[in-house]
């Protein structure tokens, strides 16, 4: 397996002069944000609120889905990711494209034209279609992102 990072799809805001970026590392399918032009809440890497505001900057997508041999045969292996991300293919590439509020603070990412994930601006946080347990990151919060896009849509 090729172990470099591919940019699946990059979107700029002039507004918040912040850029997302879908990225595939072979494995795993990510949605990602630039963080804010602030300060981090402390730079000492150790830190558990550094780690939680790094954290807030991406979230899975999907994952590409293994063969029987490697899904069962790395079981024992398996990080939460392998349990907690939904496995995807494709028959097509997949399309992307992105939705901003009006601060460019809060960004909608869609799948094949359906919402999948979202950066919101209030929560500093990512929500996404992908994640099928809480241990892998934030699940998909639908009243949240109604709220945070609707007027948009």
């Amino acid at each position: 397996m090729d172990n470099s990072v591919r940019v699946l799809f990059e979107a700029n805001n002039v507004i918040s002069l912040r850029t997302v970026y879908v990225l595939d590392d072979g494995r795993d399918v990510t949605f990602s944000i630039n963080p804010a032009l602030r300060s981090p809440p402390t730079t000492n890497i150790h830190k558990v609120e550094y780690g939680e505001w790094l954290k807030s900057c991406f979230v899975y997508l999907y994952r590409h889905t293994k063969s029987f041999a490697e899904e069962h045969g790395s079981a024992a292996n398996s990080c939460s990711a392998d349990r907690d991300v939904r496995q995807m293919t494709f028959k097509e590439p997949p399309r992307f494209n992105v939705l901003w509020t009006d601060s460019g603070n809060s960004v909608a990412l869609f799948l094949n034209g359906e919402p999948w994930a979202f950066f919101d601006e209030e929560t500093c946080r990512g929500y996404s279609k992908g994640i099928l347990n809480a241990a892998a990151g934030n699940v998909w919060e639908h009243n949240l992102f109604k709220k945070t896009f609707g007027p948009y849509l």
